[in-house]
C-alpha cells in the first residue's frame, strides 16, 4: 500500500490517498501527436457532487 500526494481538488472531493500497488502504474505522458489539444484538465474532469444515476 502506498500513500501518494494528492492535488487539492482531488482532496477536497474525499479522494482517499492510500492505494494498493497493483493498481499504481508509472506515469506516461500525453502524446500530442496521437491526442492533439486534450489537456489534463479535460481528462481529469469529475461529475460534480450528488451527480449519480
Amino acid at each position: 500500500t502506498f500513500k501518494i500526494d494528492l492535488p487539492s481538488e482531488l482532496k477536497a472531493r474525499g479522494v482517499h490517498p492510500m492505494f494498493h500497488a497493483s493498481l499504481l502504474r508509472i506515469h506516461v505522458p500525453n502524446d500530442d501527436r496521437r491526442f492533439p489539444g486534450r489537456t489534463a484538465a479535460q481528462v481529469l474532469k469529475l461529475d460534480e457532487p450528488g451527480d449519480e444515476w
